[in-house]
């Protein structure tokens, strides 16, 4: 029932709301700027991107088991721009049926309030979040890497019974740390040229998803998502794991495979900068009981899904 379950914290979001004092870069030194981005996460006000209030409100609703259609269709017509991009998303390959999606009522019915908030929140981040002025290739393809996680995170599900309410969210949501620090690189940048992502790397890799439990704690997701989030790179060698972190691990291995990964200038282009290595499959494969045979439907459905969603 929606009383037992996590409320979303909605006082974070605001318009208004400021925005950490981190810092300037004053040295292109990547130990310096390795040592600002650990502060900026450590700073008491640090604030993540703020999230459009109409995708706030929606992640409000969804919530809810007691709402009409209309008024869900009323909140995202406050926010033209987001309400566009969500129509188009929809009339997209991804969520395609057999009568076109033409309005915002066709949508919420068609898709339901729990796909609905997954749409909206993949237009609020790719408006709010994966953007910055520098790193774009990179930005990209962790928009990419983030969005193809999230899908197979779903389809994984499937087959495995693991609870779906917030598998896509886990996987859109679980490398926002990086992002966050992106940010961060291209805000405070100085006239001196950025070093190359290459160095700064280690650090990165080893703070992104405790940055990425931080910003969701602080935009109020549910602990569910938090903890997945901020966790969900402890996987080998741990003596519990919760079984979405290995069904993120997995989905991400897969989206890896299939050409969803990520790589930073200076690196094999097979070098993922997200860390998924076999022992990883291997891991999350034997914790959620998948097989041989399984692994390779999951495969087949990942490939069509993952072509459907760059069609």
């Amino acid at each position: 029932m929606y009383d037992n379950r996590t409320p979303f914290n909605f006082d974070i979001f605001s318009e208004s709301a400021d925005t950490a004092q981190i810092p300037d870069l004053k040295s292109t030194s990547a130990d310096d700027i390795a040592e600002c981005l650990r502060g900026a996460f450590q700073d008491p006000d640090y604030q993540p991107p703020v999230l459009p209030r109409v995708a706030v409100e929606v992640l409000r609703m969804s919530r809810s088991e007691y709402l009409h259609i209309n008024q869900v269709v009323e909140v995202l017509e406050q926010d033209a721009i987001l309400a566009g991009r969500v129509l188009r998303l929809v009339q997209s390959p991804l969520y395609a049926g057999l009568v076109p999606i033409k309005s915002l009522k066709q949508a919420v019915v068609r898709l339901g309030l729990e796909t609905l908030r997954e749409v909206v929140m993949t237009v609020a981040l790719d408006m709010r979040v994966f953007k910055a002025s520098i790193y774009r290739d990179v930005m990209v393809q962790l928009q990419h890497h983030s969005r193809a996680t999230g899908y197979l995170s779903k389809v994984i599900c499937r087959y495995t019974g693991v609870d779906c309410e917030f598998a896509f969210l886990c996987g859109l949501l679980h490398d926002v740390g990086i992002a966050g620090m992106l940010i961060i690189l291209s805000e405070k940048r100085t006239k001196h040229s950025m070093p190359a992502l290459t160095p700064l790397w280690p650090t990165i890799e080893a703070a992104h998803d405790t940055a990425s439990g931080l910003m969701s704690q602080m935009w109020g997701m549910p602990d569910e998502i938090t903890k997945v989030l901020g966790s969900h790179h402890n996987l080998i060698g741990a003596k519990s794991i919760d079984p979405l972190v290995a069904t993120i691990r997995l989905a991400e291995s897969i989206a890896d495979e299939q050409g969803f990964g990520i790589s930073i200038p200076g690196q094999p282009p097979t070098g993922p900068i997200d860390g998924n290595h076999r022992p990883t499959l291997e891991t999350s494969v034997e914790y959620l009981g998948v097989n041989d045979k399984t692994l390779e439907l999951i495969r087949k459905d990942a490939h069509l899904v993952l072509k459907t969603l760059v069609a």
